[in-house]
C-alpha cells in the first residue's frame, strides 16, 4: 500500500471543464511550430540553424551558450521559417514551417552508461524538460541529484486527471532516471491513479491544488536540505523519456486541454508540441478574439498569447477566458 498524504492547504479554480482525456479529439495539421526559449528557464539560447535552413524532428534548432550538448529540437521537420528576437536581439522564438511528411531523427539508445545517458538526454531535448531543486532551473551538468521527483498528475484548472500517456513508455523512463541518481526515484500520484514500478516509491496526494506541484510533493516526501539538490518533473517528461529508450525516436505528441468561458466546446485536443494556437483554436470561439484573454498553459502560470502565438511548454493546456479591461 502506498502512502498517502492530505493536502489540506490550497484551492481550486472553480472552471468548467468535463472532458476526460479519452475523449482526445483529432486536430488538422498545423503549418506552423515554435520553441520559445523562455519556457526553460537557465538556458541561455545560440542558435543552431539558420533562417532558410531545413531541419528533421529531434534536430537542434538552439544550443545553451554554457553548455554546447544541452539542445532545444525542433518538433517537426520543415525549414526554419523565422526567428523572432525581443529587446537587445534577445531570441524570442525559433519558427518552422512543416513538412507535409515527417522526417525524424533516430538516436543510439543501447549500452550506454550514466554519461551517455545523460548527454543522449541532453542532445534529445529532454534535459531541458527536468528541474533542479532549488531554483527550479535545468539541472547543472556533472551534478548527481540526492532523489528524482516524478508527479504523475497536474491539479491546475482544465489539467488531466493523470500525466501518464504510456504505461510501458513511463516504467521505462523511471528505469532510465533511476541510473541517474544514487537516491530514489519518488513519484506522486492521485488515490484512484495510482502507478507503481520496481525501480521507484509511489506516494498517493490528495487534496485541492497545488497537490500536484512537484514543490509541495517534494516537501511532504522529503525536503531538501542546504547543499542538497533534486530533480523534478512531470509523469509525461518520463515517458518522453522512455519512448526515446524504447524506440530510438522522440515523441513531439502531446495532450492538450483547451477550455474556459470563451471556448464553445471544452475538450481534449491530441496536437505536437509547439502547435499554432490559430489552429487550436480556430471555429471554437464564441465572441470577438479582441475580447478575449488567450492564455498558453493554466490561467495561474500561463503564457499570455494572441490568437498567432505558440503552444508554450509543458504543451498541456489552452484557456481563453474574457479580457477585463
Amino acid at each position: 500500500m502506498s502512502n498517502l498524504i492530505r493536502i489540506k492547504r490550497g484551492f481550486d479554480i472553480g472552471v468548467d471543464f468535463s472532458p476526460e482525456p479519452a475523449e482526445c479529439s483529432s486536430q488538422k495539421l498545423s503549418q506552423q511550430y515554435a520553441v520559445c526559449p523562455s519556457d526553460f528557464p537557465g538556458f541561455t539560447p545560440k542558435l543552431a540553424k539558420r533562417e532558410g535552413e531545413s531541419v528533421k524532428a529531434g534536430e537542434p534548432l538552439l544550443y545553451d551558450k554554457n553548455d554546447a550538448d544541452v539542445c532545444l529540437v525542433s518538433p517537426v521537420s520543415g525549414v526554419v521559417a523565422k526567428i523572432v528576437r525581443g529587446e537587445r536581439r534577445r531570441i524570442v522564438r525559433v519558427e518552422v514551417a512543416a513538412d507535409e511528411e515527417t522526417a525524424t531523427m533516430t538516436f543510439a539508445t543501447k549500452g550506454l552508461d550514466g554519461d551517455g545517458v545523460t548527454t543522449l538526454l541532453k542532445r534529445a531535448g529532454l534535459w531541458v524538460r527536468m528541474r533542479q531543486r532549488p531554483y527550479d532551473v535545468i539541472p547543472e551538468s556533472g551534478k548527481a541529484p540526492r532523489d528524482i521527483f516524478v508527479s504523475a498528475f497536474d491539479s491546475a484548472p482544465m489539467s488531466a486527471k493523470s500525466l501518464i500517456t504510456d504505461e510501458k513508455d513511463f516504467r521505462k523512463g523511471v528505469e532510465v532516471l533511476g541510473g541517474l541518481t544514487a537516491g530514489k526515484v519518488y513519484i506522486g500520484c492521485r488515490p484512484d491513479h495510482e502507478i507503481t514500478t520496481p525501480h521507484s516509491e509511489t506516494y498517493l496526494f490528495d487534496g485541492p491544488h497545488p497537490a500536484g506541484n512537484p514543490g509541495v510533493q517534494i516537501e511532504k516526501i522529503r525536503p531538501v536540505n542546504k547543499g542538497e539538490t533534486v530533480w523534478a518533473m512531470g509523469a509525461d517528461t518520463v515517458c518522453k523519456i522512455g519512448h526515446l529508450f524504447n524506440n530510438n525516436t522522440l515523441d513531439f505528441g502531446c495532450r492538450v486541454a483547451v477550455g474556459g468561458s470563451c471556448v464553445a466546446q471544452a475538450r481534449f485536443i491530441k496536437a505536437t508540441e509547439g502547435e499554432s494556437l490559430k489552429n487550436l483554436l480556430t471555429g471554437n470561439l464564441q465572441g470577438e478574439v479582441d475580447a478575449m484573454r488567450i492564455v498558453s498553459g493554466n490561467l495561474l502560470t500561463g503564457v499570455k498569447e494572441t490568437i498567432d502565438g505558440y503552444l508554450h511548454f509543458p504543451y498541456r493546456t489552452v484557456s481563453v477566458i474574457p479580457e477585463i479591461n
